[in-house]
């Protein structure tokens, strides 16, 4: 494992704060409402918001989605599935 040189620290900490900054956006709109939606694409997974069909970044859900006051309505095909409906509980 190479030793981290201050830029790429930089560059991390730029990455993480933009990622805190869109879950935390994303927390608001679900916060007012918004519903997190889930879909299994062919390669990948699809998120979307509720409102308006707003596209979320897979990392972006996952954190959302970890998080105690976001919880899945039980929405899921399998029981050992994740749900694809996610709502703010709070």
């Amino acid at each position: 494992m190479p030793i981290p040189t201050v830029q790429s620290v930089v560059r991390t900490g730029r990455r993480l704060d933009r990622l805190n900054r869109k879950v935390e956006q994303v927390v608001e709109l679900m916060r007012a409402g918004a519903a997190l939606h889930a879909s299994h694409g062919s390669k990948s997974m699809h998120w979307w918001l509720s409102t308006g069909g707003v596209a979320v970044h897979g990392d972006v859900a996952r954190l959302v989605i970890e998080r105690g006051d976001i919880a899945g309505v039980g929405d899921c095909l399998f029981d050992s599935e994740p749900s694809q409906t996610f709502r703010y509980i709070g």
